[in-house]
C-alpha cells in the first residue's frame, strides 16, 4: 500500500485513562489495513477498511500485511496475536472487515452520518462481530473524525477459543462473554483525507484500529472514556505513521 496515508481508530476506551468503575472486557488494535471509500451518490457513500497480505517479494521480510492483537481483559484473561512468526518463519496476517455506510454528507459543515459492521476473525476463523453507527466531521489539519458507538457484539461460536499465531506466545482466550449483559463502547475514528471531505473515491490507504468495550450497565461512563481516549489517539496519530 503505497499512495497516501490512512490512519484510522475504532476505540471505545484507554484502559490506562479510563474512569474507576469502568469495567473493561475486551480491547483490540490493529495496523496496516487497507482502506478505500467509494462515492455512491452527492450525498451517500462506502468507506471500507479489510485486512491485506501484500509482501514485498522476499518471504522473510514482510513489508504491509495486517498484524494486530486481540485481548480480553475479563477472566479468564488471554490474548491472541497476529504478526511476523520468527519460529515458523512465516506470518499470521490479522483478519479485518469493516464496512461504513456514510449518509447525509454536507460537504459545507463537514459532516456525515454513517453506520456499519465490523468484523474480526482469529487463524480458525473464529469470529467477533459488532454494529458501528456514528458521525463524522472534519476535525483539525484536514482530519475527517468519527465518534460513534460499537454495540450488539456476538461471539461465534462462544465455546470457541479466539487464536492468534502460535508461535508468538499467543495462548488466546474464551469467546464466552455470556455472562456480560451486552458489551458495548464508544467509537472513534481519526482519519488522515487526501483532500476535500469524501469527495473523491480512494483505495489502499493504510489505516490502523484500536478498540476497547465496556459492558452495558457502565454504559455513562461511555462520555467520559470516549474524551480521554479520543486525546490519547490524536497524540499518538500526531507521533506515529503506518508504513
Amino acid at each position: 500500500m503505497k499512495t497516501g496515508v490512512l490512519w484510522l481508530f475504532i476505540a471505545a476506551v484507554a484502559w490506562t485513562s479510563a474512569p474507576a468503575g469502568a469495567d473493561i472486557v475486551l480491547s483490540f488494535a490493529y495496523e496496516t489495513l487497507s482502506s478505500s471509500y467509494t462515492p455512491l451518490t452527492a450525498t451517500t457513500g462506502q468507506f471500507r477498511a479489510t485486512h491485506t497480505t501484500d509482501l514485498d517479494g522476499s518471504a522473510a521480510t514482510p513489508v504491509d500485511y495486517s498484524k494486530g492483537t486481540v485481548t480480553r481483559l475479563a477472566d479468564p484473561t488471554g490474548y491472541a496475536r497476529f504478526d511476523w512468526d520468527p519460529a515458523y518463519n512465516d506470518f499470521y496476517a490479522a483478519k479485518v472487515q469493516l464496512t461504513l455506510n456514510l449518509t447525509n454528507i454536507d460537504r459545507l459543515h463537514n459532516t456525515a452520518s454513517a453506520s456499519g459492521l465490523l468484523e474480526l476473525s482469529d487463524v480458525d476463523d473464529d469470529m467477533i462481530i459488532g454494529t458501528v453507527s456514528g458521525r463524522w466531521s472534519l476535525g483539525a489539519g484536514g482530519q475527517a473524525v468519527f465518534n460513534g458507538a460499537i454495540s450488539g457484539l456476538v461471539f461465534q461460536p462462544p465455546t470457541a477459543t479466539f487464536d492468534g499465531n502460535p508461535g508468538l506466545r499467543s495462548p488466546g482466550f474464551s469467546m464466552d462473554f455470556t455472562r456480560f449483559d451486552q458489551p458495548l463502547g464508544t467509537f472513534l475514528d481519526v482519519t488522515d483525507l487526501a483532500g476535500g471531505f469524501f469527495e473523491n473515491s480512494f483505495t489502499r490507504r493504510s489505516s490502523g484500529v484500536v478498540s476497547q468495550v465496556i459492558p452495558a450497565p457502565g454504559a455513562a461512563l461511555l462520555g467520559a472514556i470516549g474524551l480521554a481516549l479520543a486525546e490519547g489517539l490524536r497524540r499518538r496519530l500526531a507521533g506515529s505513521r503506518p508504513r
